[in-house]
């Protein structure tokens, strides 16, 4: 574990933190695939969701770490808001989470909405 990690929280804390972090993008991931299979053809939320996860493995590919505030992904461990030298905040990563989860939410149900009137 990371030193920052071990100073800061006990094994079971981190543990929970982490795993809810991996139900926030895991539920965001599938409601863009499910948006965008919507929007789209059967295979347009899959290419999102898939470009989604190339454009944050090659933010470290590339080496670019002021980037890491664009990608969800890399927001699923305690580390990312740990980092002495390029953390993200904790309310940053819950506030996006939370708010992309609630816009498509909604957009999701205005277009089952239209579907059926």
């Amino acid at each position: 574990m990371h030193k920052e990690i071990v100073e800061a929280y006990t094994p079971l804390a981190a543990c929970l933190i982490t795993y809810g972090l991996n139900v926030l993008v895991g539920t965001l991931l599938g409601l863009v695939v499910f948006l965008g299979n919507m929007l789209g053809s059967r295979i347009y939320g899959s290419a999102v969701a898939i470009g989604w996860i190339v454009f944050s493995n090659m933010i470290d590919v590339v080496r670019l770490p002021k980037l890491r505030v664009l990608s969800p992904l890399h927001w699923t461990t305690t580390y990312a808001y740990l980092r002495s030298d390029d953390a993200v905040p904790l309310w940053y990563i819950l506030a996006v989470e939370i708010a992309i989860i609630l816009v498509t939410g909604f957009i999701i149900m205005k277009k089952i909405e239209d579907i059926h009137t």
